[in-house]
């Protein structure tokens, strides 16, 4: 029985006239188990890969593991429950990192200098990035120009708003930042935190006593987009 390819473009269901799928909320795993293409011999059978895709109120934790070899990070995990959610690998050759789920791709991130730019599979732009790091003082983190496609739950005029991590405070002549997470404990230049234009905060990252990364995201951001922030934080 042949697969569809794991990101696949639900364009191709409107084809169906004895089922309305897009009457479906396809974020919701159990709506996949009627989802047949019946005369090609196709099914779709990967109904946990669809997760990452959710954008939840409530908060999201990923413990984040990285890989050192030379001195130089190679491989970079996201971990729940001890499952790895996403992993990410650098191809020096092509100087990209290629970004996973298991075993399917899903997106690649190019970092170069201050900019940062996560293309879809296809070659298409994803998500913009910038990055600057002031002397002695904490880095700025932008991130903007959001596109997602059709069948990754897009927030409407997600691609028009800018994200900016939140400014520490100064005090005795050292940066401060609150988190809301109590597993961000231990001082680092990469932790940091966003903020909606509501001044609700969507996603944390920091540093563990243990000297493991914690990842917090919430709407409006899906997995996806949480992880390859945190990837940017990490690397650019």
């Amino acid at each position: 029985m042949e697969k569809l390819q794991y990101e696949l473009n639900f364009e191709i269901f409107k084809f169906f006239n004895n089922i309305i799928l897009f009457d479906l909320n396809l974020t919701e795993k159990k709506n996949y188990n009627i989802v047949k293409l019946i005369n090609n011999k196709i099914k779709i059978d990967r109904l946990d890969e669809f997760n990452w895709r959710l954008r939840t109120k409530e908060w999201n934790e990923l413990l984040i593991k990285k890989y050192v070899r030379f001195k130089l990070p190679y491989k970079i995990k996201a971990i729940q429950d001890n499952q790895v959610i996403f992993r990410a690998k650098i191809n020096i050759i092509e100087k990209v990192w290629n970004i996973y789920d298991d075993n399917y791709k899903l997106a690649y991130l190019r970092i170069k200098n201050e900019n940062s730019i996560l293309y879809h599979k296809d070659g298409t732009i994803w998500c913009k990035f910038f990055v600057r790091h002031g002397l002695a003082s904490p880095m700025r983190i932008t991130f903007y120009n959001i596109n997602d496609k059709k069948y990754q739950n897009p927030v409407i005029d997600l691609n028009e708003k800018f994200y900016k991590n939140n400014r520490p405070i100064t005090q005795n002549k050292t940066f401060k930042l609150k988190f809301d997470h109590i597993n961000i404990n231990k001082a680092s230049i990469k932790n940091c935190s966003f903020k909606c234009i509501e001044n609700k905060k969507f996603l944390e990252h920091g540093k563990n006593i243990t000297n493991n990364y914690y990842l917090y995201y919430r709407y409006p951001l899906h997995g996806l987009l949480a992880f390859a922030s945190c990837l940017v934080i990490h690397l650019a």
